[in-house]
């Protein structure tokens, strides 16, 4: 008991269902989703989820290499336009569960302001721009543009009817901020709940796990009819990763009701990752510029990640953009077991053989060979 508690303290895990590998300098923490991909949440209490696939042996094998190489993955947070801070632990608010997390598995977590040091560090893995209220500046808006076309990585989660200066370089990248607030259905709620979600390795098993937005703005794919770049190849690639119904301008929280005659309606992006320069070929080992973008940014604090939404999405998508060339990489595996469904009448001789009919057997042969050793 006091050995648990000790590696609690220490590694500050409050789930007791956890794998840690670990030297003396540097750990790795996996959880069971890192583990397998299940077809719900493991941890949700009430209904067991099994798992479809087993990524035991690429997750362990990644863990080791990570603490005996010493590698840790560095995530900044920008700061400086009133962001999400990841030292703000209010239970509704703050986002100190997602620095807690990216700390559980062993990641690095850094704030950065850029006007204080006007330079994206080299060793930044991905940036993270978190709801910010005021405008980002062109000076820094143009360092995160250069950051992306070295290869960098971004996660950008803006909220609805917030000017952040970020319009443009989005657009150059592939990627239109709209102005609505998109909502679902005739559901009377604040709140947006997806469960269905577009092609991507960000999404892959997240079938029936429910990511929540809050009022999120539109986001969407630039129209390859309003590209300015001609060449195709020089397109970036933008995908949607979650949709509401319908869109509408909106410049309150008042809860607003569906027009059919102005409001736009059908699959209005709310979520799309962008990457650019990727290769067909496995043998292509260059970092591409990579960028996730969310219409909301209240889906990663902790009010949302307490009530166990959102981790999901949140962890494939950072997984996504961190991702680098390594050296050993094995395909994650099926279950091996398959159900056997049987009939009730069936079900008797099967029974029967199993209870009676083969320990007779053993018996029989048993009183056979003693029968000839007599002899």
């Amino acid at each position: 008991l006091a050995l648990t508690k000790d590696f609690s303290n220490r590694y500050e895990i409050s789930d007791s269902n956890v794998i840690i590998v670990a030297t003396a300098k540097e750990w790795r923490i996996l959880s069971e989703t890192d583990l397998a991909d299940y077809s719900g949440d493991p941890t949700f209490e009430g209904k067991r989820h099994r798992p479809f696939s087993f990524n035991g042996e690429q997750a362990l094998s990644s863990a080791i290499h990570s603490v005996i190489m010493g590698i840790k993955p560095n995530v900044y947070f920008l700061t400086g336009h009133g962001e999400d801070r990841i030292d703000d632990f209010d239970r509704r608010t703050g986002t100190s569960s997602i620095a807690r997390l990216l700390r559980q598995a062993n990641i690095e977590v850094h704030s950065l302001n850029l006007e204080k040091s006007p330079k994206i560090p080299d060793n930044c893995d991905t940036l993270v721009i978190s709801g910010p209220r005021s405008t980002i500046s062109i000076n820094e808006t143009h360092l995160i543009n250069d950051y992306l076309n070295r290869g960098g990585r971004a996660f950008v989660l803006l909220d609805a009817n917030i000017e952040t200066g970020l319009d443009k370089m989005l657009y150059d990248w592939g990627i239109v901020l709209g102005t609505e607030t998109v909502f679902l259905g005739n559901q009377r709620s604040y709140d947006l709940p997806v469960t269905k979600y577009g092609d991507h390795p960000i999404t892959k098993g997240l079938g029936s796990f429910t990511t929540v937005f809050n009022m999120p703005r539109l986001v969407e794919p630039l129209l390859e009819t309003h590209s300015t770049l001609e060449d195709v190849a020089d397109r970036p690639s933008v995908t949607v990763l979650a949709a509401g119904e319908w869109a509408k301008n909106t410049a309150d929280r008042v809860l607003p009701v569906f027009d059919s005659k102005t409001d736009r309606h059908g699959s209005i992006p709310i979520a799309v990752a962008m990457e650019k320069g990727k290769g067909s070929g496995t043998e292509l080992q260059v970092r591409t510029p990579r960028m996730v973008v969310v219409g909301d940014s209240s889906f990663i604090s902790n009010a949302a990640l307490n009530a166990k939404h959102n981790v999901s999405f949140f962890r494939n998508a950072l997984r996504w953009l961190i991702s680098n060339p390594v050296p050993l990489v094995i395909t994650a595996q099926p279950e091996d077991r398959i159900p056997v469904h049987l009939s009730s009448e069936k079900k008797h001789p099967v029974f029967w053989t199993l209870i009676a009919g083969i320990p007779a057997l053993v018996v029989f042969s048993g009183l056979l060979v003693w029968g000839r050793r007599r002899k």
